[in-house]
C-alpha cells in the first residue's frame, strides 16, 4: 500500500489531478498528495481517511449529484461513473468547480474498492459561463437595438430577424422568419426596389448602402437607411443587414444626436474594435474594445501602419486613395504588440471634413491558429492517401469514419464524402463476421489489444464482395481511445490467383495421374489381343498338316480390329485431351444435319442402320460442334446395336431451357453398382464380359460435351434397357 501511495503522489506530482481510492472492505479512503493541495492542504495528513472527509469538502447543494453516479456505478448500472462537474469547499471555505470520474473494481460482483480522479476546472467553468453570459448579452444587444436587423438567403428569404423588424411587421419574430420579399412588400415598386437592391448586393459581392422607401403594415410610409453585406454560411449565399429609419432623422439633429448616442454606447461596450480614421489614417477615435485587442493605452492620433502589420499594404493604400463610397475591404493582420491575429474590416463613410475610414478589428488568434494547423494537418493526411493505393481512415473510438482518403473510390467505389460518419462494419458480408469485428472494437477500447492485423471481407457499392488486408492501430490518451488509424489493401485478386494456382496443380496432379492409369491400362488392353495374334500365328506355322487355318485366320482378324477399336479411342481419348485441340467455333446447327450425319455413318452397315429409328426435331437448332456431336451419338449408338437386339431410338426433346438428345435401347442394362465408374478410363460392366469393347467410349463422350459446355446423362435398368442423353443449353 506504500508503494502505492508514493506511485500515485508521483504521478499526480505537479498536475492538476487528484486521486482518491476508497477501500470498501475497511471502509477507509486513502487521498493523495495533489488531492489535498487542490483544496488548499499543503499535507494530506491533515485529511481523515474515511469517506466522510471527501462529503464534507462538497458544496451541500451538489452532494446529491456528486454520490449519485458513483452510487450507479457501485450498482453495476454503469461502466465507471461518469464525469461530473460539482463544486468543493477549499480548507479556506472558497469553493472551487472540479470534475471528477472514477471506476469499481469488483470481486464476485461485488465491489471492492473504487479509484477516483479529481481535476481543478474552476477557470474552464468560469470561462465558460462567461461565453455564455457574453452570448446572452450580444443577442440582447441585437433584439435591444432600434435599428431593423435581420438575415436573409440569396432568394429573399428571411432566415433572423431582431425585435424591432417585428414590431415593425406586427407579428411574431418567428413568423417573420418564414416571409420573402413579395410577402413583405406590397407595393411593386418597393419590392423591385428590393430585390434590385440584394441582387446587386450578391453580384459585386460586397457590402452597399441605400435609401429604401417602405409601406408599413399600418400604411405608414418611412424610409431606412439600409446597409446589406453579403456572406457565406454553411455554403450559402447569405445577406446580414442592418436598416435605420430615418424618416425623421435626416432632417432632425438632436435625434440624430440621440441615435449617435445609443450607437456610441454599443460601440462603447461591445468586445469588437472599432477605429475611425481620417483621410490620412490618422487614428481620431478608438473604442475600449479596440484598446483591448491591440493592448495600448495610446491609440488616438497614431497611425494604423503601427499597429499592426502582416498584411497587403498595397492593397490598403489603394483603398485609402480610391474615391468611391461605401466599399468595404476585409484582411488579416497581426498586431505588433503582442502578435495577436486580427480579422481588420475597413469600410469608407462620409463625414463632415470628407472622407472618413472606420476599421473594425476581431481578435480571431485562438482560431487562426486552430485552422492554420488543422490545414497543415489536414493537407499533410490528404497527400499521403491522395498517392497511396491502401485506403487510409481515420476512426472515432465508435469505429464512425472520421476521415479516409482517396483511393477508396477506386477499392470500394465510394467517394470519401459517402463514407465520412459511416460505420464500415455494416460492408460486412455478414453478421456473424459484424460480432467479430465489434469484439476487437471492444479489446481495443479496453487496451486489451492495441493492434489488429487481419483481413476482412466486405462489400463494394456495386455489391461485390472484396477481401481487405487490413492494419489497425488505436491511438490512445491518458489510457482512453481516442482514436483508431487504419489502413486496408485490396488483396482479392491475390486470393483468386491463389485459389486459381491451387486448383490448376490439382487439375494438373489429376491430369498425371489419368495418363498414368490410361498407360497401365492401355498396356494391359493391348497385351491381351496382341497375345492372341502371336499365338495364332505360332500355330499356323506349326507343322500339323490336316489344320483347318481359315478359323486361324479369322480369330487373328478380331484379335486385330479390336487392337483398331482400343488404338482408336485411344487417339480420340488423347487428342481430346491435347492443349493444341480446340472444338469449332460453336454454331447454331439444325438438328436434320445431326440427322443426316449419323445416318450416313450408319448408312453402309444394313443391318445395323435397319435398327436405328430417328425421332429428331429436325426444324430445331442447337449451338454446338456437329463433330464432336456425331462422335458422342455414334458411341452411345455402337453402345445400344452392341448390349441390345431390338431397335435403338434416337430422340430430340425440348425443354424449357434445356434441349437434350438421347439414345434408347431395351437392351442387357447396366448394374447399379457400376454406374459410378461408368466414365472411368477403360472400365467395363460387370455384365459385358461376353461383349467386346475398350472401355473409353463414354470417357470420350464426357469430354467431347464438356467441350461444347454440355453435358452427359446415363439412365438404365439391368435387363429393361439403357437412355443416354447429351443435353445442350437452349441459347
Amino acid at each position: 500500500m506504500l508503494y502505492e501511495k508514493e506511485l500515485f503522489d508521483l504521478l499526480t506530482e505537479k498536475q492538476n489531478i487528484g486521486i482518491w481510492k476508497w477501500d470498501l472492505c475497511t471502509d477507509t479512503v486513502y487521498y493523495s498528495k495533489s488531492w489535498g493541495q487542490l483544496l488548499g492542504y499543503e499535507d494530506s495528513s491533515e485529511l481523515d481517511t474515511t469517506f466522510k472527509t471527501y462529503e464534507s469538502h462538497v458544496l451541500p447543494e451538489d452532494l446529491e449529484k456528486a454520490l449519485k453516479p458513483v452510487n450507479e456505478h457501485l450498482k453495476k448500472h454503469t461502466d465507471y461513473f461518469e464525469k461530473t462537474i460539482y463544486r468543493m469547499v477549499k480548507k479556506d471555505g472558497t469553493i472551487i468547480y472540479t470534475e471528477h470520474q472514477g471506476k469499481a473494481k469488483f470481486e464476485n460482483n461485488k465491489p471492492v474498492y473504487v479509484v477516483g480522479l479529481m481535476r481543478n476546472v474552476d477557470e474552464e467553468h468560469r470561462n465558460y459561463k462567461l461565453q455564455r453570459e457574453t452570448a446572452q448579452f450580444l443577442n440582447n444587444i441585437f433584439d435591444l437595438s432600434p435599428s431593423l436587423i435581420f438575415v436573409k438567403n440569396s432568394n429573399g428569404d428571411f432566415i433572423k430577424v431582431n425585435q424591432a423588424v417585428a414590431d415593425l411587421f406586427g407579428k411574431d419574430k418567428e413568423e417573420i422568419e418564414n416571409f420573402n420579399n413579395s410577402e413583405v412588400h406590397k407595393v411593386k415598386s418597393e419590392l423591385d426596389q428590393f430585390d434590385s437592391f440584394e441582387r446587386e448586393v450578391l453580384n459585386k459581392n460586397k457590402s452597399l448602402t441605400k435609401y429604401e422607401d417602405f409601406t408599413t403594415y399600418k400604411g405608414e410610409n418611412r424610409i431606412y437607411r439600409t446597409t446589406k453585406s453579403p456572406f457565406n454560411f454553411r455554403g450559402e449565399r447569405m445577406i446580414f443587414a442592418v436598416s435605420e429609419n430615418v424618416t425623421e432623422l435626416r432632417n432632425s439633429k438632436e435625434r440624430e444626436e440621440n441615435l449617435r448616442k445609443k450607437y456610441q454606447r454599443l460601440i462603447e461596450t461591445t468586445s469588437v474594435g472599432l477605429l475611425q480614421l481620417d483621410k490620412n489614417c490618422t487614428i481620431n477615435y478608438a473604442n475600449r474594445g479596440a484598446y483591448k485587442i491591440l493592448n495600448n493605452s495610446e491609440l488616438e492620433g497614431g497611425k494604423l501602419k503601427d499597429l499592426i502589420t502582416d498584411f497587403d499594404k498595397d492593397k490598403i493604400c489603394k483603398f485609402f486613395e480610391n474615391n468611391s463610397h461605401h466599399e468595404r475591404i476585409k484582411f488579416k493582420a497581426k498586431s505588433k504588440t503582442d502578435n495577436k491575429w486580427l480579422q481588420v474590416y475597413a469600410d469608407k463613410f462620409e463625414s463632415k471634413t470628407g472622407n472618413s475610414f472606420e476599421i473594425i478589428l476581431i481578435d480571431i488568434t485562438k482560431e487562426f491558429k486552430l485552422n492554420r494547423e488543422k490545414d497543415y494537418q489536414s493537407k499533410l493526411l490528404n497527400s499521403i492517401s491522395k498517392y497511396n493505393s491502401d485506403i487510409i481512415c481515420i476512426h472515432k473510438p465508435n469505429v464512425k469514419i472520421k476521415f479516409i482518403g482517396a483511393s477508396v473510390k477506386n477499392v470500394l467505389g465510394y467517394e470519401p464524402e459517402e463514407l465520412i460518419g459511416k460505420n464500415p462494419f455494416e460492408m460486412t458480408t455478414s453478421t456473424q463476421k459484424r460480432e467479430v469485428l465489434d469484439s476487437l472494437l471492444v479489446k481495443l477500447i479496453n487496451k486489451e489489444i492495441t493492434h489488429y492485423e487481419g483481413e476482412i471481407e466486405m462489400f463494394r457499392k456495386n455489391g461485390d464482395k472484396i477481401i481487405l488486408e487490413t492494419n489497425a492501430k488505436g491511438i490512445y490518451e491518458d489510457g482512453r481511445l481516442i482514436e483508431i488509424v487504419s489502413t486496408s489493401r485490396d488483396i482479392s485478386k491475390r486470393r483468386e490467383l491463389e485459389k486459381e494456382k491451387v486448383e490448376v496443380l490439382r487439375k494438373s496432379q489429376e491430369l498425371i495421374n489419368l495418363e498414368k492409369s490410361i498407360i497401365d491400362m492401355g498396356s494391359h488392353q493391348l497385351k491381351t489381343p496382341i497375345s492372341t495374334i502371336l499365338t495364332n500365328l505360332e500355330l499356323l506355322n506349326s507343322s500339323f498338316k490336316n489344320i483347318d487355318k481359315s478359323k486361324y485366320f479369322l480369330r487373328i482378324k478380331k484379335q486385330l480390329n479390336k487392337l483398331l477399336d482400343i488404338i482408336a479411342n485411344l487417339l480420340e481419348n488423347s487428342k481430346l485431351d491435347s492443349d493444341n485441340f480446340r472444338a469449332s467455333h460453336l454454331k447454331k446447327i439444325p438438328l436434320k444435319k445431326l440427322e443426316q450425319s449419323l445416318k450416313s455413318y450408319y448408312h453402309n452397315n444394313e443391318d445395323q442402320f435397319k435398327r436405328l429409328k430417328f425421332d429428331l426435331c429436325i426444324d430445331v437448332k442447337v449451338r454446338m460442334d456437329i463433330d464432336l456431336t456425331t462422335t458422342i451419338l455414334t458411341n452411345f449408338i455402337d453402345n445400344s446395336l452392341k448390349y441390345s437386339t431390338g431397335e435403338v431410338k434416337i430422340n430430340c426433346k425440348k425443354e424449357e431451357k434445356f434441349i437434350k438428345l438421347s439414345v434408347t435401347d431395351n437392351g442387357i442394362g447396366i448394374p447399379e453398382k457400376d454406374k459410378a465408374s461408368l466414365f472411368k478410363p477403360f472400365f467395363r460392366g460387370s455384365n459385358t464380359k461376353n461383349y467386346e469393347g475398350t472401355g473409353l467410349g463414354l470417357l470420350i463422350c464426357k469430354k467431347a460435351a464438356n467441350m461444347q459446355d454440355a453435358g452427359i446423362m446415363i439412365e438404365s435398368n439391368v435387363n429393361k434397357g439403357t437412355s443416354s442423353f447429351v443435353v445442350f443449353k437452349d441459347r
